[in-house]
């Protein structure tokens, strides 16, 4: 969620044709939060709603949805700051293969 804040922010910043792959890549990465509440069966709306507000809070957050429960839950202090860079970086890797 921070990664696509950051990208559509950036985006705003932008004119013309450089806006479009900033804006593509930030609506892209939010669905995986919205696909984690709902394959855990967590309420999508409100849940991402929280998450939201928490993002907008802080501005390096690192609040993430757990898949396993569908609460928030702060993502450093289960598995350290190594492992949410590694994640980050392989989620936009494979979000920005083309076929």
């Amino acid at each position: 969620m921070a990664v696509s804040r950051g990208l559509t922010s950036r985006a705003a910043s932008l004119e013309g044709a450089l806006q479009g792959p900033y804006q593509a890549v930030g609506q892209a990465l939010e669905v995986i939060p919205r696909t984690l509440a709902q394959n855990c069966g967590a309420n999508v709306i409100r849940t991402l709603t929280k998450l939201r507000a928490k993002h907008a809070e802080t501005p390096l957050c690192a609040f993430g949805i757990d898949g396993d429960k569908g609460r928030l839950r702060w993502w450093l202090c289960r598995c350290g700051w190594l492992k949410v860079v590694r994640d980050i970086r392989h989620v936009v890797k494979v979000a920005s293969m083309t076929e």
